[in-house]
């Protein structure tokens, strides 16, 4: 194995954890209350570990369409929607 591929491993992980430090911490208060609760409601302690995982992969789904869409010539107006 070089040392090229230790490296570019190394730069893939640095920013990985960076992006997923970023989620965790912009995650909005209650989300992760309501994830925790209904985490905990449907698969109990488990649901309770897993829950805030998986707000922020859930609202960074919804930050992600919301953006596409504001980008959208349908949110700006420019395109006309049929019925």
């Amino acid at each position: 194995m070089n040392t090229d591929g230790k490296l570019d491993r190394d730069f893939i992980a640095k920013f990985t954890r960076r992006a997923i430090v970023l989620a965790v911490a912009t995650l909005v208060a209650v989300a992760v209350i309501v994830g925790l609760l209904i985490g905990g409601d449907l698969l109990g302690f488990l649901g309770l570990i897993v829950a805030v995982p998986v707000t922020a992969i859930v609202q960074a789904f919804v930050k992600e369409i919301l953006e596409g869409y504001r980008a959208s010539a349908l949110h700006s107006g420019a395109m006309e929607v049929s019925s």
